[in-house]
């Protein structure tokens, strides 16, 4: 683990000048500035072209679809979705895995669903649970810039969870949303993608 972590450690780059930077703070505030610019959007109210966009789509979801997906988080729910996610995951800036969850579920399980069923009733996710690391990934081996490196994000296990509750009610009905022809279509792209 320690000999991972020295070989990932990032002990220089260039900056825009191309001057060298080997100081950790000064390292900092570059990859900070850089990726601040990436990630970051332009304070622009777009709730105008929002609602213009939204009358443009059909509305398919029913009035049953949409209850279902918006139903209270069942305790049996939640713990299916802990146990069938997928274990050995990095951490997150909350320090827990899955793994904690799945073990501890006898006495956190309660808490837990109070939570989860909180952040649905509310639609607002806590924001210490909405807290993300990006963690820098080479993209070609080892890079000398800031550019070189790609972020993923590490998400709290509570965000994984909510999301994946989402993902598992979304799967019901999306066969309904998208039409047999346009997934048939989906798939024949992918196989020939694959090709």
């Amino acid at each position: 683990m320690l000999n991972h972590r020295q070989h990932n450690k990032i002990f220089s780059l260039k900056d825009e000048e191309g001057n060298k930077v080997t100081r950790q703070d000064e390292l900092e505030h570059l990859l900070v500035e850089h990726f601040k610019d990436i990630l970051s959007e332009p304070n622009v109210n777009q709730s105008e072209d929002i609602d213009k966009t939204c009358h443009l789509i059909p509305k398919k979801v029913s009035r049953d679809q949409n209850l279902a997906l918006l139903r209270v988080i069942a305790k049996e729910e939640l713990e299916e979705t802990i146990n069938k996610m997928s274990k050995n995951k990095a951490l997150g800036p909350d320090g827990f895995t899955i793994e904690f969850y799945q073990v501890t579920w006898s006495f956190v399980g309660k808490d837990l669903l109070d939570l989860v069923e909180e952040s649905r009733c509310s639609k607002r996710m806590h924001q210490g649970l909405n807290a993300t690391f990006l963690a820098l990934i080479p993209k070609n081996g080892c890079s000398d810039e800031p550019q070189g490196f790609r972020p993923i994000s590490l998400c709290n296990v509570v965000y994984k969870i909510l999301a994946t509750i989402m993902v598992n009610r979304l799967k019901l009905i999306l066969l309904d949303l998208i039409g047999q022809s346009k997934l048939a279509l989906s798939k024949d792209s992918r196989s020939s993608m694959a090709s």
